[in-house]
């Protein structure tokens, strides 16, 4: 489909712009604007993605961390979604009326993560600026027993739970497809534009 397009591309921009240099360069940059705007704006939007919600529990992904800024609160880290190869449009922990977590209900349900000192790494606890995942081992900085981990996740999946936005692995074709089926109607009007064009010259 990429080849079908570029090919009649430059074939309707040189009909266009008989001069071969600014010819080549429009074709250019129109094929690397085209195929930027398919994927970043068409193809997200070629089928409704699907949502799978899930509970909150201490699995890999999960932290809580804190802004870089000066004064910014805590906020939550989802767990990673158990989606294979899936394209996850979107991973958030929300109420049943659609809000994420505070920084205030954070620290109340977890007031050990405002100690601050961990570096985010293996054996790290508590939060550091702008990573802080959260973790159960020992840490020279004071971070969760496991008992405390356990009472702030059962107080954020109280009240919260973790909604995944995502497109399956088993669509991976069929975006495929429909992709390629765009840009061969792309190169049907370019195709139907270039003829219009030379007939006209001819008549």
């Amino acid at each position: 489909g990429y080849a079908l397009f570029a090919f009649v591309l430059g074939v309707t921009v040189g009909v266009l712009a008989p001069r071969i240099l600014p010819a080549m360069a429009i074709t250019l940059v129109v094929f690397v604007g085209a195929r930027y705007a398919v994927t970043t704006w068409v193809r997200p939007h070629l089928m409704t993605p699907l949502q799978q919600t899930q509970t909150i529990t201490y699995s890999p992904g999960f932290g809580l961390a804190q802004g870089a800024d000066a004064g910014s609160g805590l906020f939550l880290i989802p767990p990673d979604p158990n989606l294979p190869n899936a394209w996850v449009y979107a991973n958030v922990a929300v109420d049943q009326a659609g809000q994420p977590p505070s920084s205030q209900f954070l620290q109340s349900a977890c007031p050990w993560a405002t100690g601050g000192g961990g570096d985010g790494g293996s054996g790290s606890t508590g939060t550091s600026q702008g990573s802080g995942n959260v973790t159960t081992g020992p840490s020279a900085s004071g971070g969760p027993t496991a008992d405390q981990l356990h009472a702030c996740l059962s107080a954020i999946d109280a009240r919260f739970h973790d909604v995944v936005t995502y497109q399956p692995a088993d669509r991976y074709w069929t975006f495929q497809g429909v992709e390629t089926a765009v840009y061969a109607g792309l190169s049907l009007v370019l195709a139907w534009l270039c003829l219009w064009w030379v007939r006209q010259r001819i008549a």
